[in-house]
């Protein structure tokens, strides 16, 4: 018979943990009392099979004939499964024992972990504002974690894949079962050989100085029964020395006696160095944190006892010495009184339900002066979640709290800023992509800041059709060039449908190195500005009418004068001076009439002005109807009034000087006037062809060049008289008006008389031209 047939056999009622026997089939052919709540938490009796998931690990153990453990949780039992099997035979032998202690345990000591990791990342965080001096103490720190995370690791691994020695024992220390565990890890021997062998053996695993304690405590428990646990050190197989707990509790046999003792193991050797290395690490926290300007503290509320060490004078005042004198009520006392209640009953709340702390108040130091204190630590919890323990730092925060104040004092007055602002300010990515926008945005677009922020409207969708190319234009402009600035104005649609004017200025915002970050901007609605604009150039134009009409007026009173004037004197001289007076003043006259009549204040058609001016010329001088005709090879041409005026009256003294000397009484001819652009073909052209042409463009640019012809066919000019040296008034006067225009004269005397003018009409009045050019279209 082998020994585990001896233990189903003699020992399955007294076992205090469950033992099953099972077919292959899956079927319970045997079950001790302890194994009936494993039976009704499968919902089985003893005759009828286990649970499917059970039944296929039995037929895997018998094919792979090795023994196995699962560990099953029945209600808030955890269990641990030992099968073993017997393929001649046919059945598995199963013990089962409650391992619900270790899971308390891991989870007790993953607490105290994650405790300590919480702890290490403060510290980690403090560290970081130590000077260069703590470099050591950080380089060991992190040393520290690094050796205890590969502990919590073998130690995870180890529970995981090892269950915790357990052991049985009777009345006469004979153990009557174990597990492969304690049997291997603790006695070095083969299960079957601990078996029925003595405890005696075990007391050479137990330090000497800790042996009679142990057995002590064996003794007083089979005397009164219960439970019992206990710590000490034990040689294991290995030769090594490591810490347990020891969980042990009685049996009773059938009778109800006490029968012997149970016991499971846990290894807590590693939890033993752990507390060691946390208190080096408190050791090492201690000292960066006097290094670093703050104070830690150490408060057992079991014992309502506080330790200080760190920078406690820098901080409050006070020495080492006398800080630790202080009580919770003399520390409370320190507290400002505005703070006291509020900090006190934080520190209560924190206590009853979170296991970390942060709090701020006023501190009084040891001067009387208040500082700006934070409290921050972690709470180390018993069993039964009290507090057992609280660690922490205390730091001066003051210059914190006042650049915080100076903080919000700043947000302040940038939110009364971004309230009282007319304008929308805002910020984009490289790409255009809005970032930020703030200020009276709903007023001037009519939609809400989240519309945009939201991307549910696009402020380049509200630019009215006719302004986009040129907002996209300068976008483009601004992305190549990083130190471009750009003030623009266009139109947008309000939500309510009108059109409203905004002005936006962009500009890039790059960083140090030159490279573009943002792109920030404002933009403001001057649609009331546009208005008044708009109203101020009509008053401007109904403004110079007026003034074109009067001065047109006065110099029709003028000629009136003259006129009357010469009707007192018979000289034919003089009244010859007079009447080539009224004519001059006509020509002016006439001009100031056409810039009255026409929409451009500024720009004349000078084409219909030589029409009108050329018809009146032939009215003073004894030309027969008929006899002289007058031909105008003229395009439509704007110029301006600094342009216009002086070369109406050239025109008018060279026709009126070939009226008058060119075509004797009876003499029939003709007077011709010729005016083009240089650059172009003398084709006369339609207004609509000189805008749409493409040179016309482009000339508007630059000063544009034109010639103006005078000719007749008439007598000719007398060659003996030198047109620019002449003592003929009209002529010095013509001389003098070409110089005014920065132009050149000449004169060509073959078959009549000949003047050709080349002068430019500058780009002010170019820009005029082409102003009324397009009202005209």
């Amino acid at each position: 018979m082998v020994p585990h047939e001896k233990i189903i056999e003699l020992h399955p009622l007294e076992n205090p943990n469950p033992v099953l026997r099972v077919e292959m089939t899956g079927k319970v052919l045997f079950a001790n009392r302890a194994a009936c709540f494993l039976l009704e938490h499968w919902g089985i009796k003893e005759g009828e099979e286990l649970p499917q998931s059970l039944k296929h690990s039995i037929r895997k153990i018998l094919s792979q004939k090795q023994p196995e453990t699962l560990e099953i949780n029945v209600g808030k039992v955890l269990c641990a499964l030992k099968l073993y099997p017997y393929s001649e035979d046919g059945y598995i032998d199963i013990y089962g024992f409650d391992i619900s202690y270790r899971k308390w345990d891991e989870e007790k000591l993953r607490s105290l972990h994650e405790r300590l990791d919480k702890l290490v990342e403060l510290r980690t965080l403090e560290y970081i504002e130590a000077n260069e001096k703590l470099a050591q103490e950080v380089m060991e720190r992190k040393r520290i974690e690094k050796t205890l995370l590969n502990n919590v690791q073998f130690l995870e691994t180890l529970l995981d894949s090892i269950p915790s020695p357990v052991f049985q024992k009777d009345l006469n220390e004979i153990y009557v079962n174990c597990n492969e565990s304690f049997a291997r890890q603790i006695m070095g021997l083969p299960k079957e050989m601990v078996i029925g062998g003595s405890s005696s053996e075990f007391k050479k695993r137990i330090p000497n100085e800790l042996a009679e304690i142990y057995f002590k405590h064996d003794r007083e428990l089979l005397d009164n029964g219960g439970s019992h646990y206990s710590e000490t050190r034990v040689i294991c197989a290995d030769g090594v020395i490591r810490d347990f707990l020891f969980h042990k509790a009685t049996y009773e046999d059938i009778s109800g006696e006490v029968a012997g003792i149970v016991g499971v193991m846990l290894d807590i050797t590693s939890r033993k160095e752990a507390e060691k290395i946390i208190r080096k690490g408190e050791e090492i926290y201690r000292i960066a944190a006097e290094q670093t300007g703050q104070i830690v503290f150490e408060h057992d509320l079991k014992e309502n006892v506080v330790k200080w060490a760190g920078a406690i004078r820098d901080v409050t005042g006070y020495t080492v010495e006398e800080f630790n004198k202080f009580g919770n009520v003399s520390w409370a006392n320190h507290i400002h009184p505005e703070d006291r209640k509020r900090a006190l009953g934080e520190f209560r709340r924190f206590q009853k339900t979170e296991n970390k702390f942060r709090i701020e108040y006023r501190f009084r130091k040891k001067d009387g002066n208040y500082i700006h204190v934070e409290d921050s630590g972690i709470y180390l919890r018993d069993e039964n979640g009290s507090v057992r323990k609280a660690f922490g730092v205390m730091k001066d925060i003051t210059g914190i709290k006042l650049a915080s104040e100076k903080l919000h004092e700043s947000e302040v007055r940038y939110r009364s800023f971004m309230e009282n602002f007319r304008g929308i300010a805002f910020q984009m990515g490289p790409d255009f992509t809005l970032i930020l926008i703030d200020g009276n945005i709903e007023e001037i677009s009519g939609y809400r800041r989240e519309d945009f922020i939201s991307g549910k409207v696009d402020w380049y969708q509200l630019v009215h059709p006719a302004d986009q190319e040129k907002l996209f234009d300068n976008r483009g402009r601004l992305a190549d060039d990083p130190s471009l600035f750009i003030e623009h104005e266009y139109r947008i649609r309000h939500r309510d449908g009108k059109l409203r004017w905004v002005r936006e200025i962009l500009q890039n915002v790059s960083d140090p190195a030159g490279k573009k970050i943002i792109i920030q901007g404002t933009v403001y609605d001057i649609s009331r500005q546009k208005e008044a604009e708009e109203s101020l150039t009509k008053m401007e134009e109904i403004r110079k009418k007026e003034i074109h009409h009067r001065i047109k007026n006065n110099l029709q009173v003028i000629s009136s004068l003259l006129e009357l004037q010469a009707e007192k004197f018979s000289d034919m001289e003089v009244l010859e001076a007079f009447r080539e007076s009224q004519n001059r003043v006509a020509t002016m006259a006439i001009i100031h009439e056409e810039l009255y009549r026409s929409r451009n204040n500024e720009a004349l058609d000078f084409s219909a002005y030589l029409q009108k001016l050329t018809t009146d010329l032939f009215h003073p001088y004894t030309v027969r109807k008929g006899d002289v005709n007058m031909q105008l090879d003229i395009e439509e041409i704007f110029l301006g009034m600094d342009t216009a005026v002086p070369l109406g009256i050239i025109i008018n003294e060279l026709v009126s000087n070939s009226l008058k000397h060119g075509f004797p009484s009876g003499r029939k001819g003709e007077v011709c006037i010729k005016l083009c652009r240089t650059d172009e073909n003398n084709e006369n052209k339609s207004i609509s062809n000189i805008i749409n042409n493409t040179g016309a463009k482009s000339s508007v640019d630059n000063n544009i060049q034109y010639t103006l012809v005078v000719s007749d066919n008439g007598l000719g000019f007398p060659e003996n008289v030198d047109f620019k040296n002449t003592s003929s008034l009209g002529l010095q006067l013509v001389n003098i008006l070409v110089e005014q225009l920065e132009g050149t004269i000449e004169l060509e005397n073959n078959s009549g008389t000949k003047f050709k003018i080349w002068f430019k009409e500058s780009c002010q009045s170019s820009e005029n031209v082409s102003s009324i050019k397009g009202e005209i279209q």
